[in-house]
């Protein structure tokens, strides 16, 4: 009876741990994938603005507040992670 209780506890165990690590496992991925999407937009917006500097002397507020709505969508988006 002992041992059987014992390999209960023992499986209950490993099931709880088992799931820990899946969670982790999908957290990290999505922090990963979170990151990588981060840095291709914050790329494409830097690509935005120098391209944008390079050109002939014009107003720049145009290509300022594209960069501020894409600025407002990722913030969304990491809000939306946690």
């Amino acid at each position: 009876m002992a041992l059987f209780v014992s390999l209960c506890g023992l499986a209950g165990y490993f099931v709880r741990t088992r799931l820990a690590t899946i969670e982790r496992e999908r957290q990290s991925k999505q922090q990963a994938e979170l990151a990588q999407t981060l840095g291709q937009e914050i790329s494409r917006m830097e690509w935005l603005l120098r391209s944008a500097r390079q050109l002939p002397a014009h107003d720049v507020n145009v290509e300022k507040a594209i960069v501020r709505r894409q600025m407002s969508s990722l913030q969304s988006k990491l809000a939306s992670y946690g």
